[in-house]
């Protein structure tokens, strides 16, 4: 089994506690500001437990879907308020959509960049491709690998915190060659 596959679990929302509601709120004027979410139908492409799906919804009229291969995260996205056109749980390299059907796929708080080989974010790539329309837009948030490697630096002390029923200790550092 892959990392991905076992990474975001019922854990996930007390880990990443800190990208609640409010924060969906920010990221959808956000995008609001740059992408006109009423173009019709939108893709959030890893929802996970789904914050940003109730926002969206409401600003898109053709209705918005949600995507993540974890069940336990799409369980409690299902969870929020109603969303117009559903979930669905799939695997981003093989998405069962037809083609050229949206005219917006999100991928928000980093859900990229999983895969260990290139040719499968090439086929994610490609399947983003084939689904959107011909002035469709992604919106991919990602990482400043920068600001990471600058924050990163010579490896910050640890940090212990409780989260849910856990204590986690979270260390950071990088390779040798400060690729990862």
């Amino acid at each position: 089994m892959n990392w991905y596959e076992t990474a975001f679990g019922a854990h996930y929302g007390w880990l990443y506690a800190h990208r609640d509601d409010a924060e969906a709120v920010d990221c959808v004027t956000t995008l609001a500001a740059h992408v006109d979410l009423g173009a019709g139908e939108i893709l959030d492409l890893g929802c996970g437990e789904g914050r940003h799906l109730p926002l969206l919804d409401e600003s898109c009229p053709a209705g918005v879907v949600g995507v993540d291969l974890s069940m336990e995260l799409l369980t409690r996205a299902s969870e929020r308020d109603s969303i117009s056109r559903g979930l669905v749980r799939a695997d981003m390299r093989t998405l069962p959509f037809s083609g050229k059907q949206f005219s917006a796929v999100l991928s928000l708080f980093t859900a990229f960049g999983y895969f260990g080989d290139l040719s499968e974010h090439e086929s994610m790539l490609a399947e983003i491709a084939r689904i959107l329309r011909p002035d469709g837009v992604w919106c991919l948030d990602y990482l400043n690998c920068r600001r990471v490697r600058n924050a990163i630096g010579d490896g910050p002390a640890p940090v212990v915190r409780d989260v849910g029923p856990c204590r986690v200790r979270e260390t950071k550092s990088l390779s040798d060659d400060g690729s990862t």
